[in-house]
């Protein structure tokens, strides 16, 4: 049985049954995917910060709403807008 395993271990190049260096390959396929996912994170958040979407665009979104509702009229509307755009 042992000649077996030592046949198998040299095929597989070196590895020990499943193990290189005391790290199974379960332990080293997680790391690798621990890494690939905070590599995506991080690329997902700095394309999401270059899509200009900013809290002021929100900001006159909302405004923009509020004066076609009629909650605000159109002197409120111009001094709000100026105040956001001078931010």
């Amino acid at each position: 049985m042992s000649t077996l395993a030592n046949t198998f271990s040299s095929w597989c190049g070196g590895f020990n049954m499943g193990h290189i260096g005391g790290y199974s390959i379960f332990n080293i396929l997680l790391l690798i995917g621990i890494v690939v996912l905070i590599y995506v994170l991080i690329r997902k958040n700095w394309s999401q910060k270059g899509k200009g979407s900013s809290d002021s665009d929100d900001a006159l979104q909302i405004l923009k709403k509020r004066l076609a509702r009629g909650e605000i009229s159109s002197e409120e509307y111009k001094e709000m807008k100026d105040t956001l755009e001078n931010k």
